[in-house]
C-alpha cells in the first residue's frame, strides 16, 4: 500500500496516523469534519496482482455489511463506506485503546477480571450469531479493549452467514472465483468455489482445518482457545505444526494446566467442553458457554449420576448418550495429567543422571542406584494419587468445594516443591544425601493434604498481589529447606532457615511466620545446635498457637518435651510439656497421625522415667496407629517399633523385645539399605536383645561381625561394632 500522509482526504475523513497495516490494507485514525468526530478507517486494496478485484470488492462490502448488520455495544460500528482509488474503505468507531493481547500483558490479570473481558467479547460474538453470522477469525487481536474498559469486537473479514458453507476469505489462491451475483447482498455471495483454509491456525476449530462447514460452534471452539490462553498462559494444543494439532484436537489431547494456574474448575471444565473436536459435543450457543462462565455450580454439576455410574463399574457404551457422556469425559479429563506434573523435575535425563552417579560412587550396594530412583517414583505414586483423590472429591464424586480443593491443591503443589528439591539433590549422587535411598520417606507426605481441618489451620497466602507474591517466594525457598532436612543436611537447612526466618517476620504473615517456625527449629534440632534448639523450639510453639495452627502447635510442644527428655535429661519438665502437646492434640480433634505422635512421646518419657510397663502400652498403641497409618517401612514406624523393642527388654521380656527389634532391623534394611550407619545401629540393638537369650548368642555375633566392612570407613561406627564384639564373647 502506497504512503498515506496525514492530511489526506479519504471521502469526507481526514487522515491522521496509522493505526495498523498489512500486506493488503490499513487502518487509520481520521477526523469526521461533518459529525466532528475522530474515526477509524479501515482501507482494503483491491487491485492485488493476481487477486480479482471484484472478488477483493465484495470481501471488503460482505464484512462491511456484516458489521453493519450487528447492533450491539461490544461489538464495532461500522457507519460509512466508500472508494478512494485502488482502496475500499469503510468507517467506524474509533476506540482509544489497544487489543485484547495488549490488555493482558499491560498487568497482572485474575481469573475474574479476564473472565469479565472476555464474556463482554463473547456477548458481542452471541449478537453477530443471532444475526445469522460467524466471525471465523475469533482472536485476542481482534478484539478492542478502550482505555475506560469498553470491549468491541472488529475483523469481520472472514464473516459469512451462518448458513453457508463457504469457508474462506483471504486470498490463498485456490479454484476459481464466481463473479459477484447482482442484486443480492454481497454478505450471501460465496466468495471461492473451493473450501479454503481460512482463519488463524493458533485459534482454528478443527471444521474449519478441515474445510468443513462453519458455524456459531466454531467461534464458540475459538474463543475457548483464547480464554485458555488467557488464563494459563499456555495453549490448550501445542503441537509444533498444524498436523501435530489436528490430531491433538481429534484426540483431546489438552496440555492441562498446572494446579497452580487453574484456578477455577467450573471455568476449566466450560473451556474443555468448548474445545471440543466434535462440535455437538461444545455448547450449543455461545450465550449457553457465557451463562456456564458466570454461573457458580460447574456445567456438569446436575449430570454427577452419570459420573457415579460409571465409577460404580457401569460399561462406557451404557452411558454413552450425547452430551450427558461428553460432560463426563470433560469432568473426568480435568483431573488427569497428575504425572504431568512431575515431569519437568523428574525426566528420563534426570533418572539417567541418579542411576550414572549413585552406581559410579565408591562404597555403595550394587542395588543403591535402583532403590533411590524407586524410593523418589514411590513419592511420585502417592503424590499423583493424592492429587487425583483431591481433584476427584470436587469434580467426580461432588464431596467437597472448590475452596476446599484449592487448599489441597495448594498443600500438593509444595509438597511437590520439596520433592523436586529432594530430586536435585539425591541426583548429585549419594554424597549429597546422608540419609541415601530413606531421603523421600522424610519429606512431608501428600496424604496429609487430604486433612482440611489442618489445612485451614494457618495454611495459605495473602490474597493481595504483591504480599502473596512475597510469600510464595518465600514458601520455595522453605521447600528447599525441608528437602535439605530430609537428604539429612540440616546445617544447610538450618542456614537457610536462618535467613527465612528474617524474611518472613518482614512480611509479617503470621501462617507463614509460624510455618517457618517449625522448619527452623526442627533444623536446629537435627543440627545438634543445642544453644538454639530449645529456644526455637519454643518459639514455634509459642508462634503456631498464635496464628491459630493447633496441629503444628501440638507437634512444636511434643518435639520440646522430647528435646526435654531426650537431650537435656529434665524429665519433669518434659512431662510438663509433654501435657500441653497432649492437651492441645485434644482439642484438635480426631487426628491419628497427632494422637500417634504424642503417644509416642509418652512411651518414650515413660521408658525415661523407668516406667517400662507404661512404656510398652503407650508405644504399641502408636506403633499400631503408625503401622496403619504408613506402613513398616516408615521413619515413624520404624522409630516406635525400635523404642518398643527397648521397652520389652527393659520389661525383661527378651523374645518379645528381640523380635520387635528384628521387625524395625528388617524395615531399615528396606529403607536405607544394609550400608547405612542407621541399619548398622539397628542390627546392634536386635543383636543386644538376642544376647539375652543363650541360644541366640552365636547368631548375634555372626549378625555384628558381617557389619564390619560397612563400618570400614567410618570410625565412630567402627568403634561401636568392636566394642559389642569385644564385650559379647562367646
Amino acid at each position: 500500500m502506497e504512503q498515506i500522509e496525514r492530511g489526506i482526504s479519504i471521502g469526507r475523513y481526514v487522515v491522521l496516523s496509522p493505526i495498523a497495516s498489512g500486506s493488503m490494507g490499513a487502518v487509520f485514525a481520521a477526523y469526521d469534519p461533518e459529525l466532528d468526530r475522530k474515526v477509524a478507517l479501515k482501507l482494503l486494496r483491491i487491485d492485488l496482482p493476481g487477486v480479482d478485484p471484484d472478488e477483493m470488492r465484495a470481501r471488503f462490502m460482505r464484512e462491511a455489511q456484516a458489521m453493519a448488520r450487528v447492533v450491539h455495544p461490544h461489538v464495532i460500528t461500522v457507519f460509512d463506506i466508500g472508494t478512494y482509488g485502488p482502496h475500499a474503505f469503510f468507517a467506524m468507531n474509533f476506540v482509544e485503546g489497544g487489543t485484547l493481547s495488549t490488555w493482558l500483558k499491560e498487568a497482572e490479570r485474575t481469573e475474574s477480571d479476564i473472565i469479565a473481558v472476555y464474556s463482554k467479547a463473547g456477548a458481542g460474538l452471541a449478537a453477530a450469531h443471532s444475526a445469522g453470522l460467524v466471525h471465523r477469525d475469533f482472536k485476542p487481536d481482534n478484539v478492542l479493549v478502550s482505555y475506560d474498559g469498553q470491549i468491541f469486537v472488529t475483523d469481520f473479514g472472514l464473516v459469512r452467514a451462518g448458513d453457508s458453507v463457504e469457508l474462506g476469505a483471504e486470498p490463498e489462491g485456490r479454484g476459481p472465483v464466481p463473479s459477484v451475483v447482482a442484486r443480492r447482498p454481497m454478505l450471501e455471495v460465496d466468495l471461492t468455489e473451493a473450501q479454503v483454509l481460512m482463519g488463524t491456525p493458533r485459534y482454528m476449530a478443527p471444521e474449519q482445518m478441515d474445510r468443513l462447514d462453519a458455524d456459531a460452534r466454531t467461534d464458540q471452539f475459538s474463543f475457548c482457545v483464547a480464554l485458555f490462553e488467557a488464563l494459563y498462559g499456555q495453549r490448550p494444543f501445542q503441537g509444533a505444526t498444524l498436523g501435530v494439532v489436528r490430531k491433538q484436537m481429534q484426540a483431546g489431547d489438552i496440555s492441562m494446566p498446572n494446579p497452580k494456574q487453574r484456578g477455577s474448575a467450573r471455568v476449566l471444565n466450560a473451556l474443555l467442553r468448548g474445545l471440543s473436536a466434535d462440535p455437538a459435543q461444545r455448547f450449543p450457543t455461545m450465550d449457553a458457554l457465557l451463562q456456564t462462565l458466570a454461573r457458580s455450580r460447574p456445567w456438569w454439576a446436575k449430570r454427577r449420576l452419570i459420573a457415579a455410574a460409571v465409577l460404580a463399574g457401569l460399561s462406557v457404551t451404557a452411558l454413552a448418550v450425547g452430551a450427558g457422556m461428553g460432560a463426563l469425559t470433560h469432568q473426568l479429563r480435568v483431573c488427569a495429567g497428575a504425572e504431568d506434573q512431575l515431569k519437568a523435575d523428574w525426566s528420563e535425563a534426570s533418572r539417567e543422571a541418579l542411576r550414572t552417579r549413585w552406581r559410579a560412587a565408591p562404597g555403595t550396594q550394587p542395588d543403591a542406584a535402583a532403590r533411590a530412583e524407586a524410593s523418589l517414583d514411590n513419592y511420585a505414586s502417592a503424590w499423583a494419587k493424592s492429587y487425583a483423590d483431591a481433584c476427584e472429591a470436587t469434580h467426580v464424586r461432588g464431596e467437597q468445594s472448590e475452596e476446599t480443593l484449592a487448599l489441597r491443591m495448594e498443600c500438593l503443589d509444595a509438597r511437590r516443591r520439596e520433592w523436586a528439591a529432594l530430586v536435585k539433590l539425591m541426583s548429585e549422587g549419594p554424597q549429597a544425601v546422608p540419609r541415601g535411598t530413606a531421603a523421600p520417606a522424610f519429606l512431608s507426605r501428600p496424604a496429609q493434604c487430604a486433612d482440611v481441618v489442618a489445612l485451614r489451620e494457618g495454611s495459605g497466602a495473602p490474597a493481595e498481589a504483591p504480599a502473596r507474591k512475597a510469600v510464595l517466594a518465600l514458601e520455595e525457598s522453605l521447600s528447599q529447606a525441608k528437602a535439605y532436612t530430609a537428604a539429612g543436611r540440616p546445617a544447610e537447612a538450618l542456614a537457610l532457615a536462618d535467613t527465612l526466618k528474617v524474611t518472613a517476620s518482614q512480611l509479617a504473615f503470621a501462617p507463614l511466620q509460624a510455618r517457618v517456625a517449625q522448619a527452623h527449629a526442627l533444623s536446629a534440632v537435627q543440627a545438634g545446635d543445642t544453644q538454639r534448639a530449645k529456644p526455637l523450639l519454643l518459639e514455634a510453639a509459642w508462634l503456631t498457637q498464635a496464628a491459630g495452627a493447633d496441629r503444628l502447635a501440638t507437634l512444636a510442644w511434643n518435639e520440646l518435651a522430647l528435646y526435654a527428655a531426650q537431650s537435656e535429661k529434665r524429665l519433669d519438665e518434659a512431662f510438663k510439656l509433654w501435657r500441653q502437646a497432649d492437651a492441645l492434640s485434644r482439642r484438635v480433634g480426631v487426628d491419628d497421625e497427632l494422637k500417634a505422635a504424642v503417644l509416642y512421646s509418652r512411651g518414650i518419657l515413660s521408658a525415661a522415667q523407668s516406667k517400662p510397663d507404661e512404656a510398652v502400652d503407650a508405644l504399641t498403641h502408636a506403633l499400631t496407629m503408625r503401622v496403619a497409618l504408613y506402613g513398616e517401612v516408615q521413619p515413624e514406624t520404624i522409630d516406635t517399633q525400635r523404642a518398643l523393642g527397648a521397652a520389652l527388654k527393659a520389661q525383661g521380656k527378651h523374645t518379645e523385645a528381640a523380635a520387635a527389634l528384628a521387625k524395625s532391623t528388617a524395615a531399615v534394611a528396606q529403607l536405607y539399605g544394609k550400608t547405612h550407619p542407621v541399619f548398622v545401629v539397628a542390627q546392634l540393638e536386635w543383636s543386644d536383645a538376642m544376647w539375652e537369650q543363650l541360644p541366640q548368642r552365636p547368631d548375634a555375633r555372626r549378625r555384628v561381625e558381617a557389619l564390619m566392612p560397612a563400618v570400614a570407613g567410618d570410625a565412630t561406627l567402627k568403634a561401636k561394632v568392636d566394642a559389642w564384639l569385644s564385650s559379647h564373647a562367646l
